[in-house]
């Protein structure tokens, strides 16, 4: 609160992001006057132009990509175990969700 107020008295130049919305899209969800109060709330909408951006989410798509990237690493030795009968279906180690989340891998 003391560094927005001394921004906001020196009128300087200050970018707030946040993933929190102003309206409630579930009653679960926490809004962001719900977080910072609803003072601070006040001062950030006088200080402010909101802009919304929408988009994926880069850390899901990282997080997809490194389970992708396991998986494909790992799929060639769950094929020769496999084969060999030392390992049976559904419980090699992330196979089965792996598979699951990216079933057009």
């Amino acid at each position: 609160m003391q560094i927005i107020g001394a921004r906001y008295n020196s009128r300087k130049l200050t970018i707030f992001t946040t993933n929190y919305s102003d309206t409630h899209r579930n009653p679960q969800e926490e809004t962001l006057e719900d977080r910072i109060g609803v003072r601070l709330r006040s001062r950030l909408y006088e200080m402010c132009k909101t802009v919304i951006v929408e988009g994926e989410d880069y850390r899901r798509r990282l997080d997809l990509q490194q389970i992708r990237d396991e998986w494909r690493r790992t799929m060639p030795a769950k094929k020769a175990a496999t084969k060999k009968g030392a390992a049976k279906k559904g419980t090699t180690k992330g196979g089965s969700l792996a598979h699951l989340m990216m079933p057009n891998c």
